[in-house]
């Protein structure tokens, strides 16, 4: 069995239910996960209120880390006992345990906690598409705030080098 955050519909946190499942053998190409940190995002939030449409009834979460416990057949860059993490989807990351496709697992260094990971892997996928949409010139200097990645988000968009981009206008 395994215990995970589910909703039928959107709105206020009070939409959020505690339910227990049956822990799903793997298929082919994924794993189960016994997951010991998630992240919280605000793209988590945006979505139970329904502003971010996501499929309904489901669950929510996009990110976590913990050990391989189990892998379906074909399985072979991770293996049971492994610490690994993901960002992305599909979502379901609100839950102890869940199955997840191999080929999306990091393996984490022994030197990496889960909590760090699922704290900080979806952010440095943020990181990078911003870094990536703004295209800085080598010859650029990219700052990093001191008050989180959504300013620094702000800022980098507001120095975008497309001329026909707005700066209040989002990346696409």
């Amino acid at each position: 069995m395994t215990t995970q955050i589910w909703l039928d519909h959107t709105g206020g946190p009070e939409v959020l239910q505690v339910r227990t499942v049956d822990r799903d053998a793997p298929g082919p190409g994924q794993v189960w996960l016994d997951q010991e940190a998630i992240g919280v995002n605000y793209l988590d939030v945006t979505q139970r209120k329904g502003a971010a449409p996501i499929p309904l009834p489901g669950g929510l979460g996009l990110e976590g880390a913990g050990t391989v416990a189990a892998v379906g057949a074909g399985v072979t860059d991770v293996a049971v006992g492994d610490r690994v993490a993901y960002a992305l989807g599909p979502l379901g990351g609100y839950a102890d345990g869940r199955l997840y496709p191999a080929e999306r697992l990091i393996r984490l260094p022994d030197a990496v906690t889960t909590k760090d990971a699922a704290a900080i892997l979806f952010k440095g996928t943020t990181a990078i598409g911003v870094i990536g949409a703004c295209a800085p010139a080598a010859t650029e200097t990219v700052k990093r705030g001191r008050h989180g990645s959504s300013r620094g988000y702000r800022q980098m968009r507001n120095r975008s080098t497309d001329p026909g981009r707005h700066p209040s206008s989002p990346l696409r």
